[in-house]
C-alpha cells in the first residue's frame, strides 16, 4: 500500500532517520533540510545552501553535504564544518567503526573519513564521463568487508558504463 507522508517538497535530495524516528530530507530547492516527525509534523531542522546528502552518525549527530563541504549538525542543532574543500561530495554513510564514506560523484571516487578526520580513497575509477557514484549505504547489523562494499560499487559502476553506452547508442 503507498500513501504520501509529505508532498510540495522542492528537488528532494536525500533521506535519514534519527532515533527517535523523524525522517530527515534534504531540500535541495528550498535550501534548507526539512524534519517531520512520525505523525507527519514538519519543521525546518536547518537552512542550508543547496544541501545534498545526509547521515546520521551513532551519536545522533546529522552530517549535511552542501556545496564541497560536509557540516555536523548536533541534536541540538549546533552546526560545525566537519570536511571541506571536497570535489563533488554527494551521498553519505557511516560504517559500525564510527567511518563517513562520502561519494564524490566527478571524481569517481569513494573517501573514508575516519572519526579523526583523515580523509583517504577508499575507491577509485568509479565513473564514466563524471557521472561517478551518487549515494552510499551500509547494513546495520555489521560492517561490510571491504570486498562486499567493493562488489557493490563495482556493479553500480557496470550499470552505469552499461547505461551511459545504451544512451549513446
Amino acid at each position: 500500500m503507498q500513501s504520501t507522508f509529505a508532498s510540495g517538497l522542492n528537488s528532494p535530495t536525500s533521506l535519514a532517520f534519527n532515533g527517535a524516528g523523524d525522517l530527515f530530507v534534504s531540500n535541495y530547492g528550498g535550501s534548507d533540510i526539512l524534519e517531520f516527525t512520525p505523525s507527519g509534523m514538519e519543521t525546518t531542522f536547518a537552512s542550508v545552501i543547496d544541501p545534498r546528502g545526509l547521515a546520521f552518525n551513532s551519536a545522533g549527530n546529522l552530517f549535511v553535504v552542501s556545496l564541497d563541504s560536509i557540516y555536523a549538525y548536533t541534536p541540538g542543532r549546533l552546526r560545525s564544518t566537519y570536511a571541506s574543500a571536497l570535489t563533488t561530495p554527494d551521498g553519505l554513510a557511516f560504517n559500525q567503526a564510527g567511518n563517513l564514506f562520502v561519494s564524490e560523484q566527478v571524481a569517481g571516487e569513494v573517501l573514508e573519513i575516519t572519526p579523526s578526520r583523515t580523509k583517504s580513497i577508499f575507491a577509485s575509477g568509479l565513473g564514466v564521463s563524471g557521472n561517478g557514484p551518487d549515494f552510499l549505504t551500509f547494513r546495520v547489523e555489521e560492517t561490510p568487508e571491504p570486498s562486499v562494499v567493493w562488489l557493490l560499487l563495482m556493479s553500480a559502476a557496470g550499470f552505469l558504463i552499461k547505461w551511459n553506452f545504451k544512451v549513446a547508442n
